[in-house]
């Protein structure tokens, strides 16, 4: 493995904590020390106290029956990851949500593990939020990462296209059970979050359908999105 700090970035479901899981365990069957971290703004699956340091990195993809898919990992913004990586010296350093880590000076921490150890350090994320703003550690991961790798994954409304960007929407027949009549209302503005809370659903689009849907939206005030189709009230 080249030692290298690499930054994968894709949509959301497009499974990049999947993918990070996947890495870590086959370097573990491959007898590899591997070390994995998250950080403290990721609380979907664990609750975290204010004293833990471990929490866990989780996937969406494959769940049965409500079973949550995980590894354990490290919180990066409660541990001195540094010295850990110096005395360790793993073989591979992985890193899911990158994009929620506010110290920027975590990120040139990780780079000079790739360059003062010589340990390689794999980064996964989002690029940027639902307004298309790039995430602020995601921007300085792309200026001094050694390789950004897309993981790519189609457009929620053209199959045929890659998604690029989140859409942000909000339910609005609230008590509806059918997912195919649920009412989806796009959603731009706000706060550069990821997770999902209450009615709120993100869509992965390509940027023609994001750009295309914010000017209807814009025009019309009236857009909606039921079963996955977009539609504009005159």
């Amino acid at each position: 493995m080249e030692t290298k700090l690499v930054f994968y970035f894709a949509t959301m479901y497009a499974g990049k904590s999947g993918i990070a899981i996947n890495e870590y365990d086959t370097k573990k069957k491959q007898n590899a020390k591997v070390i994995a971290f998250t950080t403290e703004e990721d609380n979907r699956v664990k609750k975290l106290d204010k004293n833990d340091t471990k929490s866990v990195i989780t996937t969406r993809q494959n769940q049965k029956d409500g079973e949550v898919y995980s590894i354990e990992a490290y919180i990066i913004e409660r541990v001195d990851f540094f010295k850990m990586a110096k005395k360790i010296k793993p073989d591979l350093i992985i890193v899911d949500e990158v994009q929620f880590i506010k110290n920027l000076n975590i990120i040139y921490k990780l780079a000079r593990i790739v360059d003062e150890l010589e340990i390689p350090v794999h980064c996964y994320g989002l690029k940027n939020d639902s307004d298309m703003r790039l995430f602020p550690a995601s921007e300085l991961l792309i200026n001094i990462t050694n390789e950004i790798i897309e993981i790519e994954t189609s457009c929620s409304f053209s199959k045929r296209k890659n998604a690029d960007l989140n859409l942000r929407t909000e339910l609005k027949n609230t008590n509806e059970t059918n997912e195919k009549k649920k009412i989806y209302i796009p959603i731009f503005g706000g706060e550069q979050k990821e997770t999902e809370q209450g009615n709120i659903r993100y869509f992965q689009v390509s940027r023609s359908e994001y750009l295309k849907i914010k000017t209807r939206q814009e025009k019309y005030k009236d857009v909606k999105i039921i079963n996955f189709k977009i539609h504009t009230i005159l």
